[in-house]
């Protein structure tokens, strides 16, 4: 680790969750708010964040009607480093742009993480955030352990692609917060639309470094997935 018990403060980090997505693969309903072993998503979301001593704040981007909702809940998980709930935007990257501009003045570094990975442990955040404070931008990310074909466009195999260098990407994704925020400012500016931060900051030239994730680390998306984390939460406690 970085940083120990005696040496000095690591950077202050600001935690950001885009919040104000639509829900649309979940079959209806606001996922954000589905219970997970009896706590909605983004309350252990949360409540993750929370239990991370590198974050030192959290800024919830919401939709319009959801403001006074996340708030609310934070206040009622008693979740102290959240700061502010701020609406969201259109897109996901316009939605971190808001809350970024939101995050205190003393934040050196943001990290971002999906409202709807409820399951990240302080390891994969540590991990992440020390690795952006070595290379200015880190994201978790896993192995890919399937086989990966490239396809034309009529379904046909093009190629079999060489799966050790790849790594599917998680949050969150931590970068410094004047990089960052410039990164997303262009991308909008330039009418491009960006899934993920990184993909932000590989347009302004940097490179970030890939840090360990964890396969439990899923994000919420269909129902099948509150079924698999309920299952992940239950193996934990018999760790």
């Amino acid at each position: 680790m970085l940083f120990g018990k005696k040496s000095k403060q690591p950077p202050f980090v600001t935690a950001i969750i885009p919040a104000a997505g639509s829900s649309r693969r979940m079959g209806g309903g606001n996922k954000l708010l589905m219970e997970l072993d009896g706590v909605p998503v983004l309350g252990r979301t949360l409540l993750a964040l929370e239990a991370c001593d590198i974050i030192r704040e959290i800024v919830v981007a919401a939709s319009e009607d959801n403001l006074l909702t996340y708030a609310e809940l934070g206040k009622q998980l008693g979740v102290t480093k959240l700061t502010k709930v701020v609406r969201g935007g259109d897109t996901r990257q316009e939605s971190v742009y808001k809350a970024a501009l939101e995050a205190s003045p003393k934040a050196k570094y943001l990290a971002v993480h999906d409202g709807a990975r409820p399951l990240v442990t302080p390891e994969v955040v540590q991990r992440a955030c020390e690795g952006a404070f070595l290379h200015t931008c880190a994201a978790a990310g896993i192995a890919v352990h399937d086989t990966i074909k490239e396809v034309q466009k009529d379904g046909h195999i093009e190629r079999t692609v060489d799966r050790e260098m790849l790594r599917a990407m998680q949050t969150p994704q931590v970068a410094d917060k004047a990089l960052l925020t410039a990164a997303l400012q262009s991308a909008m500016e330039a009418g491009v639309t960006v899934t993920d931060e990184c993909a932000a900051l590989e347009r302004m030239g940097a490179r970030p470094v890939i840090t360990e994730g964890s396969f439990e680390n899923i994000k919420i998306t269909t129902p099948a997935d509150l079924v698999y984390g309920a299952a992940i939460l239950e193996g934990r406690k018999h760790r």
